[in-house]
């Protein structure tokens, strides 16, 4: 866990700081994912995670092609899913989810407290949510209660 924690830590500052989530960390994400996986539970439950992977990515592009999530969100939600099996499917989900929107109503009264409101310019990176924060806190959640 401290290694899912410190590469989330990394990535929720560099979506604050940058509005990215480059793609060599989420490559290491995914592949420290699988190493542990399979240290952990043995070489076979890495299908289970590879599965997990597979249905993220699937999962996200749609959200990807209909313009709710970016990207990014969608391959390092992704390579998080990599730590999961696909059993785990719905912890992994649950905790992103809760962590979304916590993040997004924070945010909204952030913006309105500040007297900006909520932008709503696509070009803008920095109106946007950093839902990478979500990602990582969801995860992190996660993997404290899934059995």
């Amino acid at each position: 866990m401290p290694l899912l924690i410190g590469s989330g830590v990394y990535a929720a500052w560099s979506d604050l700081r940058f509005r990215r989530l480059p793609n060599a960390m989420t490559m290491s994400v995914a592949m420290l994912g699988l190493v542990v996986a399979a240290i952990e539970a043995g070489p076979a439950s890495v299908i289970g995670n590879l599965l997990h992977v597979l249905a993220a990515l699937t999962g996200g592009l749609g959200l990807y092609a209909l313009g709710v999530i970016g990207g990014g969100d969608v391959k390092y939600y992704a390579a998080v899913s990599a730590w999961f099996g696909i059993d785990s499917w719905a912890y992994l989900l649950a905790g992103v989810s809760l962590a979304g929107l916590l993040l997004a109503s924070f945010w909204i009264a952030m913006s309105r407290l500040s007297g900006r409101g909520v932008q709503a310019d696509p070009d803008s990176d920095f109106a946007k949510i950093p839902f990478g924060l979500a990602i990582a806190t969801g995860a992190v959640v996660a993997a404290w209660v899934a059995p």
